[in-house]
């Protein structure tokens, strides 16, 4: 069926408030990505799902996974919980990845993925704390392993999100720092690579904190649970917000 700009495939079994949702959710995704991002592309294909089995029974993605993105967008109800709240969270998210794939930036992967979830309001992994060694580097930068297991997936979402939240707290009060237009710019102007761009970002952001700071920046706010040392927040003084 046609929504506006794209094309929905929908699998038997799917209510007419999904179909809605998904109508209603399209032109959201879409501004976030242009408003947070300073990108945009043309819509992607969309495919609904009745229940998030018959998603994963149709891809080769993990055992947790609720929608994905492999050049269209795959979404699926999901009985457990709002699901409509849900349809949202998901289609932001895997739009995020679309954009950002369209605009030819791949990697780093926790931006991908923390992006995502930062900008879906999937906020809930605000709560994560890693239950062993943060994940390295590399891992962190290059293509995630779609078909990992529940264990490792977690862990690279949860570090994802707070890689991403904790750049966007050193930009809090910077002069013309964004959330993330300015590490797209990065990116795309070649001041900064893959693996390269999250200490550009803190060398860019953080320079003013070190001399209030224990640690680097980001052994700090590991430290303290992902917050920064009282020292630092004293320097700072202020909540997180969400930076335009």
């Amino acid at each position: 069926m046609e929504v506006p700009d794209t094309t929905l495939f929908v699998e038997a079994g799917v209510t007419e408030e999904a179909v809605a949702a998904v109508r209603e959710n399209l032109a959201q995704a879409r501004a976030v990505t242009e408003g947070r991002l300073g990108l945009d592309a043309s819509p992607p294909l969309l495919y609904l799902y009745a229940s998030v089995e018959t998603l994963r029974a149709n891809a080769c993605v993990n055992s947790s996974a609720v929608a994905y993105y492999d050049g269209a967008v795959h979404l699926a109800m999901n009985r457990a919980e709002d699901h409509y709240l849900a349809l949202k969270h998901s289609l932001v998210h895997e739009y995020v990845h679309h954009v950002l794939f369209m605009n030819g930036i791949e990697q780093p992967m926790w931006f991908q993925e923390g992006t995502a979830l930062l900008l879906a309001g999937e906020h809930a992994w605000f709560n994560w704390r890693p239950a062993g060694r943060m994940l390295p580097s590399s891992a962190m930068v290059h293509d995630f392993p779609q078909t990992a297991s529940p264990e490792f997936t977690e862990a690279f979402y949860g570090q994802s999100f707070r890689m991403v939240t904790f750049l966007n707290d050193l930009c809090w009060r910077r002069k013309d720092c964004s959330f993330a237009r300015d590490l797209v710019a990065a990116l795309k102007n070649g001041r900064a690579t893959p693996d390269t761009l999250f200490d550009w970002a803190v060398s860019e952001r953080g320079t003013d904190l070190f001399a209030s700071t224990r640690l680097p920046l980001w052994d700090d706010y590991v430290e303290n649970g992902f917050a920064f040392s009282a020292a630092t927040e004293a320097a700072r003084g202020r909540r997180f917000v969400l930076v335009p």
